[in-house]
């Protein structure tokens, strides 16, 4: 399995950002409260991955709960506290 990079959805998103500008008039017509719905969903559903929220998810996390990732393996959890605080 590998991950690759790819610049056209980038650029995707931000012709899709700069087309809902267009849309502004059709945006009016959807209640507020489904757009920051629809917007919360998207900004919680990408925080998967990211390595800052997975070293947050470990301070609620037993030790022998936590993955194997060599962040989490190497460094030990009270060290893993103070490097994160200095983020």
């Amino acid at each position: 399995m590998f991950v690759s990079e790819q610049r056209l959805s980038a650029l995707l998103v931000s012709v899709f950002v700069g087309f809902s500008v267009l849309m502004a008039p059709l945006l009016r017509l959807v209640p507020m409260s489904v757009l920051f719905g629809v917007f919360l969903y998207m900004g919680i559903s990408s925080t998967n991955g990211i390595q800052f929220f997975e070293r947050l998810k470990l301070f609620f996390m037993p030790v022998k709960h936590h993955p194997q990732a060599a962040y989490v393996r190497k460094v030990s959890t009270i060290n893993e506290s103070d490097l994160s605080k200095q983020l």
